[in-house]
């Protein structure tokens, strides 16, 4: 989290930024159901790494709608909608030099929406059915 560029939706948003002085490369592409970037340019800290850090800031439980059926039996639980929590996220770049961080700062905050679930509980009533055997079936004299 806090890393991500677009969304799956029924559009796309995604959107590269050069915050740099110099030009860069961009090279995507996709194998199976991950997409790659790979970034090329003029490396402006020599001997120092940049890594991308982030941090939960909050984390949102959801709801879960609770539907009483009567065509299931009592006991019974169908998830017809699994409940995903929202979270609110906050990515650094830091800027490494042997080993120690000597920069950090905040990029963006991202906000992922809260999904709440929905879940079917059985209220039909189950017979129970007893078998009564009379003595005589049972072998008692």
């Amino acid at each position: 989290m806090g890393r991500d560029a677009t969304i799956s939706g029924d559009y796309i948003d995604l959107k590269f930024m050069n915050n740099s002085k110099y030009p860069i490369y961009i090279y995507g592409e996709v194998k199976g159901n991950q997409v790659k970037f790979s970034i090329y340019g003029k490396n402006e800290n020599q001997g120092k790494q940049i890594k991308i850090k982030t941090e939960v800031l909050k984390k949102i439980e959801p709801k879960i709608k609770i539907i009483e059926d009567n065509s299931l039996p009592v006991g019974k639980k169908v998830v017809e909608k699994k409940a995903k929590p929202g979270y609110v996220v906050r990515s650094y770049r830091v800027l490494v030099e042997n080993g120690k961080e000597i920069l950090v700062e905040p990029l963006f905050t991202d906000t992922y929406r809260v999904s709440d679930g929905v879940t079917r509980v059985g209220t039909k009533p189950v017979q129970i059915i007893e078998e009564i055997k009379s003595q005589d079936e049972i072998g008692i004299n």
